[in-house]
């Protein structure tokens, strides 16, 4: 799972003063990412990406609370990253937990961002972009548990028989 979607990077530049000389200045290259749905898509994201980075990328670690995310993620409401801080507090396992994800949000989140989009297709032009073996599955928005089906090359689990 990646959590960057539609996302861009966005460079922008800016002024600095030189520390030595007030008349001298150096320009300054800095990255922001923009989200197709704004900036609680942004924070969603990177709440999702260290809840990952907590769980070293198990699957069966961070699966249970990024379905929790998704199902509370206020619909329309794609700017207000405080509602979006409310459900991560109710799908947190502790207060502990939750603090620990704020500070990696605060501290890590611009890093994890750009690692993010780096993880992400070049060609992906929607989501969710499944890829399974390697190989993007254009019909899996159709019926993901079928491509999945069709893909998978061992033993189905009993969950998928039917």
């Amino acid at each position: 799972m990646v959590p960057f979607g539609n996302a861009q990077v966005v460079e922008t530049s800016s002024r600095k003063r030189h520390h030595h000389s007030k008349k001298q200045q150096q320009q300054q290259q800095q990255q922001s990412i923009e989200c197709q749905h704004g900036l609680g898509e942004c924070v969603g994201n990177e709440y999702q990406q260290c809840i990952i980075e907590d769980a070293n990328h198990e699957f069966d670690r961070y699966w249970e609370m990024i379905q929790c995310l998704e199902l509370g993620f206020p619909m329309g409401q794609q700017d207000d990253d405080d509602a979006i801080v409310k459900v991560v507090q109710s799908c947190s396992a502790s207060r502990q937990h939750f603090e620990q994800l704020q500070d990696c949000v605060q501290y890590k989140g611009p890093q994890h961002q750009l690692e993010y989009m780096q993880m992400t297709p070049p060609e992906l032009h929607y989501v969710p972009w499944v890829v399974v073996n390697g190989r993007h599955i254009d019909e899996a928005h159709e019926s993901l548990k079928a491509a999945v089906c069709d893909a998978y090359t061992g033993q189905l689990p009993e969950c998928m028989e039917n």
